[in-house]
């Protein structure tokens, strides 16, 4: 017996099933990312593609029959254990719409890898299966931290930066652009360059240099730009690359610069010097300027023309070059008396007969020294035939000689153009080699945090020395606390600078915050640090060195972080080997000194000095001054200014009160007493100085005319200076 089936139906379901095995293997090996079969009830991979081979460093062969857990950690970065959520991920299965999670898994060569899973249950009833897709976010991940990293940084500078892409569209911008676009980041992001600044000054200025930088260039430039929050402004822009993983530039980032104020001083200096040139070359004179080996590096048109000489000639050329042998020589011997002399010469008149000119000629040389050292010689050849032939024109020559000395006397009025009236008179004012020292070298320590020991004479401005210095440090946001050690009793100066609690000692009515405590995180400036008790000074030492202290009748100790400047007009050194200054001390302040030069060596100042005083004077005053004899100026440049500047400020003063007209005659001080004992201590002559000065003012310390003013120091520090010397009122 024969039993026949018609199986034609179920030979065509199973070719297809096998066409959509054979479609579902292909797009399985194919896809870009790893994937991944596992078997939901025994949780191991039945099957991987390439790119899962790839991803995980292992064989095909060696992924089949593990399953994730065993190329997973432990844990998961958010915490959880790594069994956990793979059991929760297969219980979602059984919602629709299962959710993507970051998954850590091992790679074959120990690396963590950092993966984006996405999972979906494969429709297959005999078997429970899931497909686990896997994408690598580890570098992702990392830039995004590098990112957020920069963005912080980016974030916290002053400059604009943005983020410009290939459309020229701004994808991210910091707050100083915003400022200076006057508009909200969400109205910046997404619009495009030209729509921001302008089609204009976009195509013009702008394109072309990021063109450069999408094409790999680092760019640089300047240019004027109109910023809506900013007004006009000069602006040096750099363009920076930004590339991805795969090394293409996809973006640019731009980062802008204001140096308005440099471009304007360039202009300023640009046309001073247009200015110079062009009254030089319209002078009438010959001016010229020679270096140390007689050859010319500067002559105006005139010089040039006398003779008769092209600049590229002229430039380079010595005056043998120049002149006859004869003129040439006495020529040369003038100009090595006046590099010698450093004094200027009037050469009389001459002519260059050898060569049958008839023209007389009068040569002014002066020396020129350069901070460099360098010394130069500069010269005016006036042409005097014209007064060498006429009387008269001999007596308007003398007279255009008397104008040019009345210009030469009134040369200190250019002067107040050197001071920044904008500046009163208490900050540091100088241009001498002296001063120019003393900053370059607070300049140095300024921006460390190492302990400062500023020595000078009384009244050289020590305290504004501590306050440059401080200005110029990173502490600069917090004021800096002052304390003068000679101005407070000993019995106080412990509570002052460590502070106390209430009821400390008798009379401690309330808690007191000592200086060290206000100074936390600034700079504490020690005025006359060599006045300070010998008790002190070990406590002070601790706080130098440890940073902690305690207050006055509190057991709990405090620590702080105060930078130290101290000043004095003491020889430590002897203090020290006199036993009246700890040694230990002397030398942990001693880290950095700095010595402000006095008076008497920078002379060159003085000028400066007196017009800004002037300055001060002629607003409470009421008066104007136009002009200071050179006489007086030379007067004063020969005292000895034995109370520095508080002494010139009080000598303009007294100037400015009898001062009559616009002319301010100021004379020196008259030379103090110099009748004294020989082979006398310091103390002593410093002592019998007080007291003939007390004398002088009838025994009154402070205000108008008294002793304190007369020698230039503080009330307070007076006061307490005649108490160490034992100098009490007669009865």
């Amino acid at each position: 017996m024969t039993i026949t089936h018609d199986i034609s139906d179920c030979k065509e379901k199973e070719e297809i099933l096998q066409l959509r095995e054979a479609h579902f293997k292909i797009l399985f090996e194919n896809v870009p990312d790893a994937m991944v079969i596992i078997d939901a009830e025994s949780g191991k991979f039945v099957d991987a593609n390439a790119k899962a081979v790839k991803l995980f460093g292992l064989e095909r062969k060696d992924l089949i029959g593990i399953g994730p857990l065993d190329i997973s950690p432990p844990f998961q970065p958010d915490g959880r254990a790594s069994e956990e959520m793979i059991h929760e991920k297969i219980q979602e299965l059984l919602s629709e719409h299962p959710k993507p999670f970051e998954w850590v898994h091992f790679h074959a060569s120990g690396r963590d890898i950092l993966c984006e899973i996405r999972h979906i249950k494969l429709p297959i009833p005999e078997r429970k299966l899931y497909c686990a897709m896997a994408i690598d976010i580890t570098e992702r991940r990392r830039a995004e931290n590098e990112l957020t990293q920069y963005k912080h940084i980016i974030e916290s500078t002053n400059n604009p930066v943005g983020l410009v892409d290939r459309s020229y569209i701004y994808r991210y911008v910091n707050e100083p652009y915003c400022q200076a676009l006057n508009r909200p980041f969400r109205e910046i992001i997404g619009h495009s360059v030209p729509e921001l600044f302008g089609r204009n000054i976009f195509e013009t200025v702008m394109e072309p240099h990021y063109k450069r930088c999408f094409a790999g260039e680092i760019v640089d430039y300047q240019a004027w730009f109109d910023f809506p929050g900013w007004g006009r402004r000069y602006m040096d822009v750099r363009y920076y690359p930004f590339r991805e993983t795969d090394g293409q530039v996809t973006a640019v980032v731009t980062n802008v610069h204001d140096i308005t104020k440099i471009k304007l001083l360039e202009m300023k200096l640009k046309e001073s010097e247009e200015r110079f040139r062009a009254f030089m070359d319209h002078n009438p004179a010959s001016i010229y300027i020679k270096d140390e080996n007689d050859r010319h590096i500067y002559g105006n048109a005139e010089a040039f023309r006398s003779v008769a000489k092209t600049a590229d000639e002229f430039i380079g050329s010595t005056t043998v070059e120049l002149f006859p042998p004869q003129v040439a020589d006495r020529l040369i011997k003038l100009d090595r008396k006046v590099l010698k002399g450093g004094i200027p010469r009037i050469v009389e008149e001459w002519r260059n007969t050898e060569n049958g000119d008839a023209r007389w000629r009068r040569d002014i040389k002066f020396p020129i020294k350069l901070e460099s050292g360098k010394k130069l010689l500069g010269g005016i050849a006036i042409d005097i035939t014209e007064i060498k032939l006429s009387e008269q024109k001999l007596r308007n020559a003398l007279q255009e000689i008397e104008k040019l000395k009345h210009m030469l006397e009134q040369e200190n009025i250019y002067l107040r153009e050197e001071i920044d009236l904008h500046h009163n008179h208490e900050e540091i004012i100088g241009k001498s080699a002296p001063v120019f020292k003393m900053l370059d070298i607070a300049e140095q320590v300024a921006e460390t945090d190492a302990t400062v020991l500023i020595l000078g004479e009384t009244g050289t401005g020590k305290e504004l020395l501590a306050n440059e210095i401080h200005r110029l440090s990173k502490r600069k946001d917090r004021t800096m606390i002052t304390v003068n050690c000679a101005a407070l009793p000993a019995t106080l100066i412990e509570s002052e600078l460590f502070g106390r609690e209430k009821g400390a000692y008798t009379g401690a009515m309330s808690r007191q915050i000592g200086r060290f405590e206000i100074a936390d995180g600034s700079t504490l400036f020690l005025d006359e640090i060599g006045e300070l008790p010998l008790e002190l000074q070990a406590k002070l030492l601790r706080v130098l060195q440890e940073g902690q202290f305690e207050r006055l009748g509190s057991p709990r100790t405090i620590s702080v972080n105060v930078r130290i400047i101290a000043s004095t007009n003491r020889d430590l050194t002897t203090a020290t080997r006199e036993g009246r200054f700890r040694e230990d001390l002397y030398y942990r302040l001693n880290v950095f000194s700095i010595t402000v030069p006095p008076l008497r060596e920078r002379t060159r100042d003085l000028p400066l000095l007196i017009w800004s005083f002037v300055k001060k004077f002629e607003k409470s005053m009421g008066k104007t001054i136009h002009k200071i004899p050179p006489k007086s100026l030379d007067a004063l440049k020969q005292y000895s200014w034995p109370g520095n500047i508080r002494e010139l400020k009080n000598v303009v003063e007294n100037a400015m009160i009898i001062s009559q007209d616009k002319i301010l005659k100021i004379t020196p001080p008259v030379d103090r007493p110099t009748n004294v004992q020989k082979n006398l201590k310091l103390e002593d002559v410093e002592r019998n100085h007080i007291r003939e000065v007390l004398k002088k003012a009838s025994w009154r310390v402070s205000g108008k005319n008294g002793a304190a003013e007369l020698l230039g120091l503080k009330p307070t520090t007076l006061e307490s200076r005649m108490k160490k010397l034992g100098i009490k009122r007669p009865k």
